[in-house]
């Protein structure tokens, strides 16, 4: 039985290796790993390598020929760099000896991207991350309903969230993970907790185009992995008015027609009667009372449970 693959070391073939090892480590200030003869070896942020090899050691491993990309070509080999503020690093690239390619500029997905080759020919992106959060898979929600939307996080949405989130109103009904008081901070925290994701599920719910609230799935792994959480949360301001119910029963449609989920489940605390009234709107069943299962703020609580599984049992 094999083991699950990570992809650690990324090795690249250098026509000159002295040279290609001064150029990494002057523009990005990566630490030295291995220093051999042929072969040098980087740690790039997030913890996996970059290996630079000598391009006669790299073609005595492979057993195939290895030639330097000829002057005004690259190779197909494209490293990636995202970073918040794109312009001083691109300027040092340059210095380096790196080739611009092509300026920075707007792209589809809503980030900005300047392409440059290093002196071995292989491409580099300097890009932003964009105004969406996530990094991982996007869904590009978009449910446009009767007295809201449902859609993708922005970072641009951040002054909305503290604002809205920093309530203890809200905060008491949910787990400890949703601080209380709500921060900046924790808004960077979450939306970087989004770009971690492999699958970002959880959506923004906006009223002319302000988020005023969220909802989201948690997706599980393993067996569970038909199964997801859903949790949600609404700006007092704009409690009443049937936007959660809406919300709920419309996420919930877009994940049966989109994930491969079977169950779809909430926990709200058993005195949430208005989370209750929520769930049982959007077409949930009562499964059953968890007695004493959670604390709270020090008190020890019953959750209800309660599901809608595809096909609307």
């Amino acid at each position: 039985m094999t083991g699950k693959a990570e992809l650690s070391i990324l090795v690249l073939a250098s026509a000159d290796l002295a040279r290609s090892v001064a150029f990494y480590r002057q523009c990005f200030d990566l630490p030295l790993l291995v220093d051999a003869p042929s072969y040098k070896e980087l740690r790039l942020p997030g913890g996996q390598r970059l290996g630079l090899y000598q391009q006669e050691g790299f073609c005595r491993n492979t057993g195939q020929p290895v030639t330097a990309a000829a002057a005004g070509t690259t190779t197909t080999t494209e490293l990636y760099f995202h970073v918040a503020e794109p312009s001083a690093l691109l300027a040092k690239l340059v210095e380096a000896g790196a080739t611009l390619l092509s300026p920075l500029r707007r792209r589809d997905w809503n980030d900005e991207a300047a392409y440059l080759a290093d002196p071995d020919g292989n491409v580099l992106v300097v890009a932003t991350r964009g105004d969406t959060a996530g990094a991982g898979t996007r869904y590009d929600l978009n449910l446009t309903l009767q007295r809201c939307t449902l859609r993708d996080w922005r970072r641009s949405d951040r002054e909305s969230l503290v604002r809205h989130a920093d309530n203890s109103a809200i905060a008491d009904n949910l787990r400890d993970g949703f601080p209380h008081p709500y921060t900046a901070a924790d808004a960077e925290r979450f939306f970087s907790l989004c770009d971690s994701l492999p699958q970002c599920t959880f959506f923004a719910i906006a009223v002319a185009d302000q988020a005023v609230g969220g909802i989201g799935l948690s997706l599980h792994t393993d067996i569970e992995r038909i199964s997801a959480e859903l949790g949600y949360w609404l700006g007092e301001s704009f409690w009443g008015r049937g936007i959660v119910s809406e919300a709920v029963a419309a996420l919930t449609d877009w994940a049966f027609a989109t994930l491969p989920l079977e169950r779809i489940y909430a926990m709200p605390f058993a005195h949430n009667l208005a989370s209750a009234r929520v769930l049982e709107k959007a077409g949930y069943q009562l499964e059953g009372r968890l007695r004493s299962n959670v604390i709270k703020r020090g008190k020890i609580l019953d959750q209800l449970m309660y599901a809608r599984l595809r096909g609307g049992g």
